[in-house]
């Protein structure tokens, strides 16, 4: 028996598959431990933005604010756009 692994739910990989075939803007969080479609590297330009096991302070609280705000930003331009 193995212990301690963690897997995505084929739901994970079934939005994400979605919003890339409708070319919509996607943003993928992952926490430490989770592999597997759309959190493996390099399967699609988006990139894995991983996610801190404690609150974010400082420089990590920034980053994460960012990519919401770039991602928040592409949301908006496809809404325009629509």
């Amino acid at each position: 028996m193995v212990k301690d692994v963690s897997f995505p739910t084929p739901w994970n990989n079934l939005e994400a598959g979605l919003l890339f075939a409708l070319r919509l803007p996607l943003v993928v969080f992952c926490e430490d431990g989770i592999g597997g479609g759309v959190f493996d590297p390099g399967v699609s330009e988006v990139f894995i933005q991983n996610l801190p096991r404690n609150l974010p302070t400082g420089y990590q609280d920034q980053l994460l604010k960012t990519v919401i705000q770039n991602w928040a930003g592409k949301v908006r331009a496809h809404y325009r756009e629509y």
